[in-house]
């Protein structure tokens, strides 16, 4: 049998050398784990910019929403307030049938919240990141108001139920109809910001790509259309 041992290295500058290739080894190897690195977290960026602009623009589609029934909220408010001065059961049943303004609209901010609760939001540049926050922070106001705007419509409206007629149950039905209609313009202003935002109005401000949908914007104005008639319709009888 025969064994074969290592060659002695000859000299300093060989010794380098073998040094140097082990050094260039793991420096490549270093450099490409970086590579994929950088790829996987790309991929990551845009699997969650995808998704959270996808949420976005559906927040955006209600935000019009709430913008083209604030047109009517104001009136609404007051036919609604006359109604109950007059204990107008028939007028206030009318008016509780207009349902969209005061309806539950999905406010979600699932991808939003998914890539905070990761490492994805350190990959995604700074100003692009402060815009998402900003947004996705008013639209949390909009979910809020949309609570209590859903709360005070219930109790504004009792009267159309036939209760007891009293002082007491007039003035909390008044009450309530006085904080939606603050409710219900915070809620429109907000939305309008919103909308500007992803516009691009705003100084330093980047424009959203936005995809509206057509479906629910031609349902926002006939429904709109249909409360605006539905408020003079009951503002006629009142007089």
């Amino acid at each position: 049998m025969h064994f074969h041992l290592p060659k002695p290295l000859h000299g300093w500058r060989e010794f380098a050398g073998e040094v140097g290739i082990i050094v260039i080894g793991i420096l490549i190897a270093l450099g490409a784990e970086q590579v994929v690195e950088a790829w996987q977290w790309r991929e990551k960026v845009e699997i969650a910019r995808t998704a959270i602009r996808s949420e976005l623009n559906g927040q955006l589609d209600q935000s019009d929403e709430v913008v083209r029934f604030g047109r009517c909220s104001r009136p609404f408010v007051d036919a609604l307030e006359a109604a109950i001065i007059r204990h107008d059961k028939a007028a206030i049943g009318k008016l509780h049938e207009i349902q969209p303004p005061f309806a539950a609209r999905p406010w979600s901010s699932t991808a939003w919240q998914s890539a905070m609760s990761t490492q994805v939001a350190d990959h995604i540049p700074s100003a692009e990141l402060s815009q998402y926050a900003f947004m996705f922070s008013s639209f949390t106001d909009i979910l809020g108001f949309q609570n209590a705007i859903i709360g005070n419509f219930a109790e504004a409206t009792t009267g159309r139920l036939g209760g007891p007629v009293d002082p007491v149950s007039t003035s909390l039905q008044l009450a309530a109809a006085e904080k939606l209609r603050t409710e219900l313009a915070l809620e429109s202003a907000i939305a309008a910001v919103m909308i500007d935002t992803a516009a691009g109005r705003y100084p330093g401000g980047k424009p959203f790509h936005r995809q509206p949908s057509a479906e629910l914007h031609a349902a926002t104005e006939r429904e709109g259309a249909l409360c605006e008639k539905t408020v003079e319709t009951v503002v006629q009888g009142l007089r």
